[in-house]
Formats: structure tokens, C-alpha cells, sequence
């Protein structure tokens, strides 16, 4: 069962929106429900088939499978509409689980471009740069459609792509790593890396206002919206299919307590 809702932002269901109450997170409770088995506009079945057969392909990355229960790939890849053939840039991509999930989904006629910087490719003594190496394996061998992207986020170095996606680490940026400024500028080059009505796919674990963000590696719904809204997208949907009511975001991301099960959020947005 398709276990998540989605609120459409627009002026379709503004005034329903309107009354709609919310939750300590800023994150307003959907209207808009997306059923099992319903289909809706962007869904390419072919794409989450590819998608459900990595899954459980015999050369997957080992360590990949214990996040699969808690990012949901299939219904992830659904609501941010990834599909065949699109030309993709996944920002701060790391060790590319996420990279991985969207190559299968573009298939082999589309690409994906896995961003990675100099600090992250020295993180864990080079643990991410190895594992996105693996996953491209040589010369492209076990996914010819990954392509290494090897430069800083604010400089994407690529036109007409179909969607940009930004996971789980947004945050980092907006409170430590140059802050609102580093974030717009990044922003900026995704925009601009993007054909007209491309799509801005942002995920991110959600903190509240009046904790210690910077140091729980969290960010506010609010400011994630603003930044989106203020570098000149439009939002148009907002998911809580990672939602995690059990979080009460005092934790540290990486605490055994909440790791992998962090509150996120889910923001679809335009050029």
C-alpha cells in the first residue's frame, strides 16, 4: 500500500489549504490524498519497475539494503516523478544511494550526474568517493548511466536538465556551510541547469524552531521553503512520506535512537 499524501501547493486548493491545521514541525497535514493504487499525472510505472528490480538485484550495494524500509525508494521516485529518460543532477550525492535509485529509474537512456566536492570525497577516509566508484564500476561496467560528477554544488556546470535533486543535506549548508548565501547559490545553479519547467526535488530531515539545528543536522520546514521560493521556484507539492510522528527532533540525526527514522520532508518544486 502507497503509504503517503501529498499537498499540492496552488491556487486549486489554496483556501482548503488555508484552514488546515499543523504540526509542531510548521508542516501542514495534507489534503490531498494519494490512494493506493491510484495513479496521478508524472507517474511513469515502467520507471518504478526498474526501480523495484534494483532493489533486489544480485550486485546491489550491501549496505544499501537496511535504508530501504525507512526512504521507501519506489514511492520516493514517484512523488518527485522521476522518469524514463531524464537527465538528472544529484547534488551532494555522497555514496549514492539515492544516485542509484534515480539511475534505475531514468534507465538507460537517461543520465545521471553524481555530485561530489572535494570535502565529501575526503570524508571517512574516502569512503564515498570508493562507493560511488563502485557503483559506476569501470569504465561504467555495472551503471554506464551514472556519470561521476566531480564539482562543488553552486557550480553545476550543465543545461537542460529535467530534475535536480538535493537530499538530506540542504541543512548542512543552510546553518553551517555558508549559510543563506551558500544556499542561493546553489540554488541559483540548479536553476539554471534546468530546462524550463524542469523539477527541484528536496529532501530533508526537519528540525523546529527553538533547538539547536546547526548541531542536530536539521532544518525547519519553513526555511526550506523560503530559500526554494526566494532562488525563483515554484513550489508544487509537499509529501510526507517519510514522516516520522515518533520524532520529537531533539535528537541528533545520527543517534542510534533515531537514525534512519528521522521526521522528513518532501518538497516538489518547478522552474
Amino acid at each position: 500500500m502507497i503509504a503517503y499524501t501529498v499537498a499540492v501547493i496552488g491556487a486549486a486548493v489554496f483556501l482548503a489549504a488555508g484552514c488546515a491545521a499543523t504540526d509542531g514541525a510548521g508542516r501542514q497535514h495534507s489534503d490531498v490524498a494519494d490512494g493506493a493504487g491510484r495513479q496521478h499525472s508524472g507517474v511513469d510505472e515502467a520507471a518504478l519497475e526498474r526501480v523495484r528490480a534494483a532493489l533486489i538485484a544480485p550486485d546491489r550495494i550491501e549496505w544499501d539494503k537496511p535504508f530501504d524500509a525507512s526512504r521507501k525508494p519506489v514511492q520516493y521516485v514517484r512523488f518527485f516523478r522521476i522518469r524514463t529518460g531524464m537527465k538528472v543532477l544529484d547534488l551532494g550525492a555522497a555514496a549514492g544511494y539515492t544516485t542509484e535509485i534515480i539511475a534505475a529509474a531514468v534507465g538507460p537512456s537517461g543520465r545521471v550526474y553524481a555530485q561530489i566536492d572535494d570535502p565529501v570525497i575526503r570524508l571517512q577516509k574516502g569512503f564515498f568517493d570508493r562507493t560511488l566508484n563502485q557503483r559506476i564500476g569501470p569504465d561504467g561496467a555495472r551503471r554506464s548511466n551514472i556519470i561521476y560528477w566531480h564539482r562543488d554544488l553552486d557550480d553545476a556546470g550543465l543545461t537542460n536538465l529535467d530534475l535536480v535533486h538535493w537530499g538530506f543535506n540542504l541543512h548542512d549548508y543552510y546553518n553551517q556551510n555558508g549559510g543563506e548565501e551558500h544556499v542561493q547559490r546553489i540554488l541559483a545553479s540548479a536553476l539554471g541547469a534546468l530546462k524550463p519547467n524542469g523539477i527541484l526535488a528536496v529532501s530533508d530531515h526537519i528540525g523546529v524552531a527553538g533547538k539547536d539545528n546547526r548541531k542536530l543536522h536539521r532544518v525547519e520546514i519553513a526555511h526550506i521553503v523560503q530559500q526554494i521560493e526566494q532562488a525563483g521556484f515554484r513550489i508544487e507539492a509537499r509529501s510526507d512520506l517519510l514522516a516520522n510522528p515518533e520524532d520529537d527532533h531533539s535528537l541528533n540525526v545520527f543517534a542510534d535512537a533515531i537514525y534512519r527514522q528521522t521526521d522528513r520532508v518532501l518538497i516538489r518544486a518547478v522552474r
